[in-house]
């Protein structure tokens, strides 16, 4: 029997394709900045025109019954600041408050199907402490919010700020297999 034919560059593309899952958006919003004076007799804080950065990083992936869930793990947001800023993000790097919202990404699995009880004690967990110690985990349908504020004498030109973002897609949930088996009375045998 001729196993059918598989083209290993179209099943890369699928499988890359996949990271499209995780999807980025970002928001600029001017507004005042509070930041404390260097000086350290008279403290006080002060106003400072600026803007807010905010980065929500979401899994689009499909949710199917049919399906294994795509899930990302070791979710992050990296910040490159221009070169020209270094100085004075350190005087304020205390300042510029990245706040992580996980509000809409709880940290364990949102789709929990009918809790098994494996015969061997044994179970599948949502997330693992590996997977943990890598970063945020997103689950299909959910989102991660970062954000983060600079005025504008600290990054005069705020296009040069570059940010990135990673996520891996979790093989323990894209090949995870749980199948239903039903009894049936085809399924029972009759012994006398």
């Amino acid at each position: 029997m001729d196993r059918p034919h598989v083209d290993p560059m179209a099943l890369y593309n699928t499988i890359l394709n996949l990271r499209d899952f995780l999807k980025t958006d970002v928001k600029i919003l001017n507004e005042t900045v509070l930041r404390r004076n260097e000086d350290t007799k008279n403290p006080k804080i002060t106003l400072h025109p600026g803007c807010s950065i905010q980065v929500d990083i979401s899994n689009i992936a499909p949710i199917e019954e049919k399906f294994t869930m795509i899930v990302f793990v070791g979710v992050g947001l990296g910040v490159q600041f221009p070169k020209t800023m270094p100085n004075l993000i350190k005087k304020t790097e205390n300042e510029l408050n990245f706040v992580v919202d996980l509000s809409n990404a709880p940290q364990e699995s949102p789709y929990a199907n009918v809790e098994l009880n494996r015969v061997d004690s044994l179970e599948f967990e949502t997330i693992t402490i590996d997977e943990q110690d890598q970063g945020y985990v997103l689950f299909p349908g959910r989102s991660i919010r970062y954000k983060f504020n600079l005025t504008y004498k600290e990054c005069p030109d705020i296009k040069q700020v570059k940010l990135f973002t990673e996520g891996t897609i979790s093989m323990r949930h894209l090949f995870h297999y749980v199948n239903g088996v039903e009894i049936s009375n085809q399924n029972i045998v009759s012994q006398l």
